[in-house]
């Protein structure tokens, strides 16, 4: 059985007229016969009564035409939804992000695409930079929000910088290098360190390592969090000082005060990051919502040549 038999007997069974249905469905009568006797033939049932005078459907015909109608109903639906996420309009988009890189501009275009596209479900994790990458080559994210230094792209993903801004160190406000305006680095010798574990976030670990060998005695005297949130939670407490990005400086966490660093240090990059191979018409969407038009992806075979992405 094919659809056209399904149409073809929708047609004679509304018009009870075999030649009105042949006009109906642009075809000649003689063929359109053929196929509702293929169709009959294919049930095992008669669905009309022929006449010359009239054609009438049988018991048979007569409960087959309310699930033929649906059939053909759910086969236009069905067209429409695949063209709907052929268009990236429906289907599901999953993000993964750290704590900290969701405000300004990821919200705002999260809110708007979500607006604009209501037949898209949105599935969101709060993940390590591990888990994101994780994430991304296993394919159980779309898409992840990360950081990195600035002038450091990632490897092996495409990417677009979304915004850049300053480290800060956090520290608990009675803590006697919270009333200076910068803290210089080699103040900090002495300091217990808390960062990202290094299985969970390697990256951030030779940052913390790049800034601190320099005026640091030592790098082991340092404790290790899950989540950024579990970082100032520790920071709070007491426990040690954590170099942080400005926008986390924001969430006015209780316990927690933010200097700048005195002198030169690295800037830091977010970034949303995907795998081009993986670029869903959903998460091509989402992308016109970000700023930037540049989507680099590089190897790590060859981290300073950069291709660019379409």
């Amino acid at each position: 059985m094919e659809l056209r038999h399904l149409r073809y007997f929708v047609a004679v069974a509304e018009e009870l007229n075999f030649t009105r249905a042949a006009e109906r469905l642009a075809i000649s009568q003689p063929p359109l016969s053929m196929q509702i006797k293929d169709l009959e033939n294919e049930l095992g049932v008669k669905l009309f009564f022929r006449t010359k005078r009239r054609v009438s459907l049988t018991a048979a015909g007569k409960a087959f035409l309310p699930e033929a109608r649906e059939i053909l109903k759910r086969m236009v639906i069905a067209g429409d939804r695949a063209r709907q996420a052929d268009r990236g309009e429906s289907g599901v988009l999953r993000l993964g992000f750290l704590t900290g890189t969701t405000v300004d501009v990821f919200s705002q275009a999260l809110s708007s695409f979500s607006r604009d596209h209501p037949e898209v479900s949105l599935e969101l994790f709060d993940l390590t930079p591990r888990e994101i990458d994780q994430g991304l080559t296993e394919g159980w994210i779309d898409a992840g929000l990360t950081i990195t230094r600035s002038n450091a792209p990632l490897p092996d993903v495409a990417q677009r910088a979304l915004y850049e801004e300053r480290l800060l160190l956090a520290l608990p406000p009675d803590h006697p290098l919270s009333s200076l305006e910068s803290v210089p680095l080699e103040l900090l010798k002495d300091e217990v360190f808390i960062n990202f574990a290094a299985d969970d976030s390697p990256e951030s670990n030779r940052l913390l390592l790049e800034l601190i060998r320099p005026s640091a005695s030592s790098f082991e005297k340092r404790r290790e969090a899950k989540s950024m949130s579990t970082m100032l939670w520790m920071v709070s407490l007491g426990f040690g000082v954590a170099f942080l990005s400005e926008k986390i400086s924001r969430m006015n966490w209780h316990g927690c005060v933010f200097r700048p660093l005195a002198g030169e240090v690295p800037t830091l990059v977010t970034l949303v990051v995907w795998k081009q191979e993986r670029l869903s018409p959903v998460l091509r969407n989402f992308l016109r919502y970000l700023p930037g038009e540049t989507n680099r992806k590089v190897s790590k075979t060859d981290p300073g040549e950069l291709a660019i992405e379409d």
